[in-house]
């Protein structure tokens, strides 16, 4: 089992550590505190948890000061533990404070921002030194989710690209990141041979017209939809399914993008009685 503790000072990127772990299939508790440290990781461990990040932060008071016991004996009981200490400097810290309008969690009646940051580094002092220091100040929100993916050895591509076909009759997909018409190529409803088809596969002889145009779409879209994004989804879309299936289907084996995963397409469940 491998455990990952995220911790720092409040505004240094804590949450944005967090979340690259969770998107790389860590299994996060937020903000534990210290005392259920032990047995969090135990309960978790049953129940087959192989990858762990825990988020903990100075609202665990005096407790921090048992996180160097306990690391070693879950060291011990072969835990491979890492530790996180995202610092920033306290000019930093208040800029994004400033930006954010966010209270500071240690706040309470008149202590200043100030006091609050300095209160703060005295309480983390017992773990600053023991983990893997990360100095945020000059780090954009990127360039810090790349360092904690280069740290941590975890995949940067775990994207997930969707080829579906879908009807505009029954409306464009709400999460859809680019959409393709495909009302250039032949309706198959008016085809008898093709409307009983669902057009997940091509059922037209290589020469004909209306093939030639589907294997000609599909290389055309596929070139276009490239993804910039971890979760991309690309649909095909015409006013009868079968006419988007077709692209939608044969293009998902052909993409061989660098670091890109091979994945199926779907043809959208829609009734096969209906005409465009």
């Amino acid at each position: 089992m491998q455990l990952v503790l995220v911790s720092g000072l409040s505004g240094s990127g804590k949450s944005i550590a967090l979340n690259v772990l969770e998107d790389s299939g860590y299994y996060c508790v937020d903000n534990l505190p210290v005392k259920l440290l032990q047995e969090t990781v135990q309960l978790l461990r049953d129940a087959g948890n192989a990858r762990v990040a825990m988020s903990i932060d100075a609202r665990s008071g005096g407790s921090l000061d048992l996180i160097p016991g306990y690391l070693d004996e879950l060291k011990a009981q072969g835990v491979d533990v890492r530790l996180l200490f995202l610092d920033a400097k306290d000019g930093t810290l208040i800029r994004r404070f400033a930006e954010t309008r966010r209270r500071h969690p240690l706040a309470q009646g008149n202590v200043t921002l100030d006091e609050c940051l300095a209160r703060e580094r005295e309480l983390l002092s017992p773990i600053a030194e023991v983990g893997h220091r990360i100095d945020t100040s000059d780090l954009y929100p990127n360039a810090l989710r790349n360092w904690i993916r280069e740290l941590m050895e975890v995949d940067s591509r775990s994207a997930v690209i969707l080829f579906e076909s879908f009807a505009y009759k029954q409306g464009v997909p709400l999460d859809a990141d680019l959409v393709f018409d495909a009302r250039c190529l032949p309706n198959p409803f008016y085809d008898p041979r093709l409307r009983p088809s669902p057009g997940s596969i091509p059922t037209l002889p290589p020469s004909s017209s209306a093939s030639r145009r589907s294997a000609s779409f599909s290389p055309t879209y596929a070139t276009s939809s490239r993804p910039g994004c971890p979760h991309t989804r690309a649909t095909t879309a015409a006013t009868s399914p079968w006419r988007s299936a077709v692209p939608a289907a044969s293009t998902a084996p052909c993409i061989s993008w660098k670091g890109w995963p091979r994945i199926s397409a779907p043809v959208a469940p829609w009734s096969s009685g209906t005409a465009a």
